[in-house]
């Protein structure tokens, strides 16, 4: 997962030094998208859905930045509330 995370994080500096701060929010969902993605082989197949929806609403808060944010939130928030109670009901019960 560190190769993508810390890609991620110097582009989102990088980005952050230039101006560009409507692209923050989506960038953040699209390398951890891909960082759950491929940390998806080595745990359930779960996260590699997971992944693929973060960096859905990552490509479609880049798309369209006055919704960055709220694809943000929906992915931090709205996505890993339900991910959680699925995994939990599918693994533990």
């Amino acid at each position: 997962m560190a190769v993508p995370l810390i890609t991620g994080g110097i582009l989102i500096l990088m980005l952050i030094n230039h101006g560009f701060i409507g692209l923050m929010a989506p960038f953040t969902l699209v390398f951890y998208g891909l960082a759950l993605y491929n940390a998806g082989k080595f745990t359930y197949d779960e996260v590699k859905i997971l992944g693929l929806i973060q960096i859905g609403l990552g490509l479609l808060g880049s798309f369209f930045v006055e919704y960055g944010l709220l694809c943000w939130a929906s992915g931090f928030g709205l996505v890993h509330i339900i991910y959680g109670i699925y995994i939990h009901y599918k693994y533990e019960k």
